[in-house]
């Protein structure tokens, strides 16, 4: 595939069929896959919202809208009256939906945008470094275990990652061919970036610095044209809402104690001044200000053995070197050995995708909450796009070269499909994913995705009887496992499931008694779809 000659219109083809099998492998895990965490607030929120006007539900405190608008595009012609009930009740939704066609009706439009993605990397590969690089990249891309997995959930993170690379995409193509139209387009992929995840609110101060650097000419033009395009878009996605923060605010008095706590004198009072001045997209900065709380107060977070509710700047190092697949560490190995050695030299346009990736980096890192590797997800397609120019770079004894290109490409494609549909627990050979909850926790290994698993297992074990850590309410709970009790301090005689980030997790920060310490001293008996640990507990007197 990569030493090929391949026309345009032949790579396209192939572009679409690793596309086409990038989406059956999504499928595959939706459809093998319980209700994640997250998943109790946050699909077909939109759905609500656009009904109802109502921007009060849970999943608008830590996130803008854009993701839940996406996840709701299959709902959007039903006009059953679940969707005019107030409060958003999910349980209740659920009922009417049916879970699995529920969830599969929410994460396909997740899935759809990863292939959208993986378009604009194809492109812009392809206008790098031509045809075969672009399905290099691509491979890199379809093939990625952390992607699939999070392709197949309707979450943020997805449309984070989608969003800021288009958004970058097009700021690129702004400065190559200027003018009102493309400024314009820039700004609204922009504002689709922010209303996205705000993590994409570091592209403000680099694509403003990045303005003044690359434009000469018309530079308070274009500036007045991009960020009033995006914010714009931001208002529009809020119903051209105005009002104060404290209008919008699930809770002044919390909001209040949280603002005397943090700031003080001169600080406060503008604060608190701010607070109650009417402003377009109101809840957008009420939200921004529920993630500057969540980042005071801190996320219980596991890392190699230790806990912290502030983390650590070296996290994504390390939660990457023990979930990306080797031969994609590899392939960054070869292409930073090349470019210290000088057999590679970066057009403007390389450099700018390199501080992408550099300023993600830096900011995601200092950033110190830790909950997962699917935070760096921005990063992966501009580094997958930069390893297409491994395909350009002159070195005798290419025939060698290309193989090893080669063989790290069948690698990548076989360490996805050999792990699915477990992906979200994928861990490469240097842990191995029965050993990831002793390095990793919380979503990188068990966010509550296998409900279905270990439903499966009872079935098929003929067990009757179970305590289970239950990662959802038991309405959601329920709908995969309906007898099971929740384990108490006390040890008691029986069959455990017992999920790796309740054990090691939520345990230690959730429970200051560390209920499940009892358990955590025991060697397990078997192991579900590498995150649930089962305990046969026969020796108690109870």
């Amino acid at each position: 595939m990569i030493m090929m000659n391949v026309s345009k219109r032949k790579t396209e083809l192939a572009a679409a069929a690793l596309l086409a099998i990038m989406l059956v492998q999504i499928i595959y895990v939706i459809t093998s896959t319980s209700q994640v965490l997250d998943e109790q607030f946050y699909p077909g929120v939109g759905k609500y919202t656009l009904t109802t006007g109502d921007f009060s539900p849970f999943a608008y405190r830590f996130h803008p809208p854009l993701a839940y608008y996406i996840n709701s595009i299959f709902l959007y012609t039903d006009n059953n009256p679940v969707w005019n009930e107030k409060p958003f009740d999910m349980a209740n939704i659920i009922s009417v939906y049916g879970i699995d066609n529920y969830l599969f009706l929410t994460r396909l439009p997740i899935a759809v945008m990863s292939l959208v993605l993986g378009i604009f990397i194809f492109v812009w590969a392809r206008k790098l470094y031509g045809n075969r690089a672009a399905l290099f990249s691509l491979v890199l891309f379809c093939f990625e275990p952390t992607i699939i997995a999070n392709s197949a959930v309707a979450t943020t993170d997805m449309a984070a990652a989608t969003f800021i690379f288009i958004a970058m995409y097009f700021f690129w193509k702004m400065h190559i061919a200027r003018g009102m139209k493309n400024t314009a387009l820039a700004g609204i992929f922009l504002g689709l970036a922010l209303l996205s995840k705000f993590t994409a609110l570091i592209l403000l101060p680099v694509a403003f610095f990045m303005i003044l650097y690359l434009f000469r000419k018309n530079r308070i033009k274009t500036i007045i044209i991009y960020f009033v395009a995006a914010f714009f878009l931001i208002w529009m996605f809020y119903g051209f809402q105005i009002a104060t923060i404290n209008s919008t605010v699930h809770s002044t008095g919390k909001s209040q104690e949280f603002i005397n706590e943090a700031f003080s004198g001169s600080e406060k009072a503008t604060i608190n001044s701010f607070m109650n001045v009417p402003l377009p997209a109101a809840s957008y900065f009420t939200a921004l200000g529920y993630n500057v709380y969540h980042s005071f107060v801190g996320h219980g977070a596991y890392l190699f053995g230790q806990y912290s509710m502030h983390g650590w700047f070296y996290y994504y190092i390390l939660a990457f070197a023990v979930k990306a697949a080797i031969p994609l560490m590899l392939l960054i190995a070869i292409f930073a050995i090349f470019s210290i050695v000088g057999k590679m030299k970066f057009s403007s346009e390389e450099k700018f995708i390199l501080l992408a990736i550099l300023v993600f980096f830096v900011f995601l890192s200092l950033l110190k909450l830790n909950i997962g590797l699917r935070h760096l997800l921005p990063i992966y397609p501009f580094v997958f796009v930069i390893l297409g120019k491994l395909l350009k770079v002159k070195i005798s004894r290419k025939n060698i070269y290309y193989a090893v290109l080669a063989l790290l490409s069948i690698w990548v494609v076989a360490e996805a499909l050999l792990i699915m549909p477990y992906n979200m627990s994928y861990f490469n050979e240097f842990v191995g994913p029965k050993n990831g909850y002793k390095y990793l926790s919380d979503p990188d290994v068990d966010w509550g995705q296998w409900l279905k698993y270990a439903a499966s297992y009872e079935k098929e074990k003929n067990i009757t009887s179970i305590y289970m850590t239950a990662p959802l309410p038991d309405a959601l709970t329920k709908q995969y496992i309906v007898d099971y009790t929740r384990p108490s301090c006390s040890p008691k005689n029986g069959i455990y499931f017992v999920s790796v980030s309740s054990l090691i997790l939520y345990d230690h920060f959730n429970d200051p008694s560390n209920c499940l310490q009892w358990l955590r001293d025991r060697t397990y008996q078997d192991m579900i779809g590498y995150s649930v640990l089962v305990y046969n507990v026969t020796d108690t007197s109870i």
